[in-house]
């Protein structure tokens, strides 16, 4: 199957994968992948087109969309993290100063994929430095964080 935006859609065992990669502004990532819809529900051709118009408008607002991940993401840090990596005593390293939200982005550039859903969600599943086992997903609607957590099993 094609799309005129992304290209030949191929299957693999996590879904429906454009062959088409993309550069994310702010981003070091060089290519990310991009999945369409859920794992196994192939997409009609309508279906990607919103799934574009998504993208799209996700990519028009990419810095409003990175200024809220960056504060989002290192909030979280802070509730859940900071604990353990900025105390000596419990962590017995030295801590790593992570004070700010611009600091935290460095340790959440190793972007996965991002999965585009319907009605103008995406999810964008990071591999999380500080914490590579469990990882980060963040779920967008609209170009706004509805919910953040762990990569979902």
């Amino acid at each position: 199957m094609e799309h005129k935006f992304w290209g030949k859609i191929n299957e693999n065992w996590i879904g429906f994968l454009s062959d088409v990669k993309f550069k994310i502004p702010y981003l070091k990532k060089e290519e990310i992948e991009i999945y369409l819809g859920r794992d196994r529900s192939i997409p009609d051709e309508q279906e990607m087109d919103d799934y574009e118009k998504t993208f799209r408008s996700f990519l028009d607002n990419i810095k409003d969309a990175m200024d809220e991940i960056k504060k989002e993401t290192f909030t979280r840090y802070k509730n859940i993290y900071a604990k353990y990596y900025e105390d000596f005593n419990r962590s017995g390293e030295e801590p790593l100063n992570i004070d700010n939200d611009e600091k935290h982005f460095e340790y959440i550039q190793d972007i996965l994929y991002i999965r585009i859903l319907k009605r103008n969600t995406l999810k964008i599943l990071i591999r999380y430095d500080l914490d590579p086992e469990h990882g980060i997903e963040i779920k967008m609607k609209k170009n706004k964080i509805i919910a953040i957590g762990g990569i979902a099993a």
